[in-house]
């Protein structure tokens, strides 16, 4: 039977009593590359095994029987430091480029398949494998682990297709409002439409959902011209905005005109686009609209297309065409 207080018990199989040295420097070097402590390292501290952070990478066979000694006698569930030690035995089968001595482990320690997902997943997080990571990090049966930071990780990876993956498989807690103006941007990235129902989501306090509008305009304000700028203006233009939301984004817009024709022209269509031939008039004459041919369409054909169909109409306060 597996004795865990035991180091040849647990380590016997990778045939050596030393944590392979020549991973120390990749292990630091994915500590830098992530700019976050490692999934190991949080493990650790959950587990009050603070202390213990500091053996991790082992730097000698000392340090290694150090660090196994911390876990093993460690007030944690024996469940947990199953987990650990099996973390480590995945580290020193890399060097023989073989995991049967990890299969093992799992199979004497009796390791749930729940823990296993769990730990293989933050195991390949640890080593910047992001894809079989989330793979892992996704399945129905895992305990939800560390799902804020996970998602936080893949977002400064920028891995924003993993990120949004695994946010609709597990729907982590968007705790910090960096982290949610980070996966907000990712969302926007992959859909404008879907990034604007994720704002109708949020608390309706003007200070959460205010910023995110301005975000998903200056997504497409940024963009250089060409056909998918084009393209994404006109999905924004489209959007089901409230009478709040419409008022920011008039404001905003205008306020922006200045620096961009882009947001001028913006404006114009979604003038149009609410039936506010006026209005669109008023702010084409106000300031000249983008010069470009919009698939062929120029604004001052269009002007005088609206001028043709307001006819005496033209300037009564509040006449629209719905």
């Amino acid at each position: 039977m597996l004795d865990i207080t035991l180091f040849d018990d647990v380590f016997g199989l990778v045939g050596k009593n030393h944590y392979p040295t020549h991973l120390v420097g990749p292990v630091h070097a994915a500590q830098e590359e992530l700019d976050a402590p490692l999934y190991f390292h949080r493990l650790l501290d959950v587990l009050n095994l603070k202390t213990s952070s500091k053996l991790y990478p082992p730097k000698n066979a000392k340090e290694f029987r150090t660090l196994h000694q911390h876990i093993a006698e460690a007030s944690c569930q024996t469940i947990q430091k199953q987990a650990l030690l099996y973390y480590l035995i995945k580290d020193c089968c890399v060097v023989a480029k073989d995991n049967s001595a990890a299969d093992a482990f799992q199979k004497a320690a009796c390791l749930p398949k729940k823990y296993w997902f769990a730990m293989q997943g933050l195991w390949c997080l640890d080593k910047l494998n992001f894809k079989e990571a989330v793979e892992y990090l996704t399945q129905p049966s895992l305990l939800p682990v560390f799902g804020s930071e996970i998602l936080a990780t893949l977002l400064r990876a920028g891995e924003d297709s993993l990120a949004l993956a695994y946010f609709d498989a597990t729907n982590p807690a968007l705790n910090t409002p960096e982290l949610r103006e980070q996966y907000f941007a990712a969302l926007v990235r992959a859909s404008l439409t879907q990034g604007f129902f994720f704002m109708r989501r949020q608390s309706p306090s003007a200070n959460v959902r205010k910023p995110l509008l301005k975000a998903l305009f200056d997504s497409v304000l940024s963009l250089p011209g060409g056909e998918q700028r084009r393209d994404r203006a006109a999905e924004l233009v489209d959007l089901p905005f409230d009478e709040e939301e419409e008022q920011w984004v008039r404001e905003y817009l205008t306020k922006h005109n200045g620096r961009s024709d882009l947001s001028h022209d913006i404006l114009v269509m979604r003038f149009i686009a609410k039936g506010e031939y006026n209005g669109a008039l008023e702010q084409i004459n106000r300031k000249k609209t983008s010069r470009s041919n919009h698939d062929g369409i120029k604004w001052e054909n269009v002007a005088q297309a609206v001028n043709r169909g307001i006819g005496e109409r033209k300037g009564l306060d509040g006449w629209t065409v719905d």
